[in-house]
């Protein structure tokens, strides 16, 4: 567990308006999820794994493809920790129904990854990932930013989650070229949120950006938003 990212995350979500205690389980939260998402990303993209994984695919690999790649690396890394291991008590789900007064079955919304924390003597925690494929310049606004984007945590239709934080993850190629300033630079430019943090210099790129949301029309607690990107073969 990095312990420096995890002050670093305490600190921000404390400017963001969390009491300590809440900032430490949220920041060691999200220090946990990207180490686990470090460590599968890096097994996919090995060329070994990566040269299976792409082998039924036809053209560049889907939103979903990469999502459920993941998802299944992340799995094996949780069962094969030692039994002491903290990473034990998350679990990791995709594309699991979000509860909603008026969606029912099909219908309903369903967020890319689903992470809970377990606590001995406390509620658990959730955290919900909402990820999109960037492949021009133009999809950060219209996609990463748009209704199906960042408006799955702010829209009045079935948000994401009701809790204090969320995820959005952005899936880029290689040979298209690193958006991650422009990334940055368009959270930076859209009006409604707060910024609370930025971090470019961590090369996987867990954690770019965070920004804070007030949800007052939807009558909820504002979120804070954790942005992140991940780069792969092409």
């Amino acid at each position: 567990m990095n312990a420096t990212l995890i002050t670093v995350l305490e600190n921000k979500l404390m400017k963001a308006g969390m009491g300590r205690g809440v900032a430490l389980v949220w920041g060691s939260f999200l220090n946990v999820w990207g180490g686990l998402l470090i460590k599968a990303h890096g097994e996919l993209t090995s060329d070994a794994k990566w040269a299976e994984f792409v082998a039924p695919i036809s053209g560049r690999p889907h939103e979903n493809d990469l999502t459920v790649g993941l998802y299944h690396l992340i799995e094996e890394i949780i069962d094969g920790a030692e039994i002491d291991d903290p990473i034990r008590d998350y679990e990791i789900k995709t594309e699991e129904p979000i509860p909603d007064q008026t969606r029912r079955g099909s219908r309903s919304r369903r967020a890319d990854f689903k992470i809970k924390r377990r606590y001995a003597n406390a509620k658990p925690n959730h955290l919900a990932v909402e990820a999109k494929r960037i492949l021009a310049k133009s999809e950060i606004k219209s996609k990463f930013l748009g209704d199906e984007g960042l408006g799955c945590f702010l829209m009045q239709d079935s948000p994401y989650t009701r809790g204090p934080v969320g995820i959005m993850l952005a899936y880029t190629f290689h040979a298209i070229g690193d958006f991650t300033e422009d990334i940055v630079t368009a959270i930076t430019n859209e009006s409604n949120g707060i910024e609370i943090g930025q971090r470019n210099d961590r090369g996987q790129r867990i954690y770019i950006a965070l920004r804070k949301y007030n949800r007052t029309s939807l009558k909820v607690s504002p979120i804070v938003i954790m942005y992140s990107s991940l780069a792969f073969p092409d």
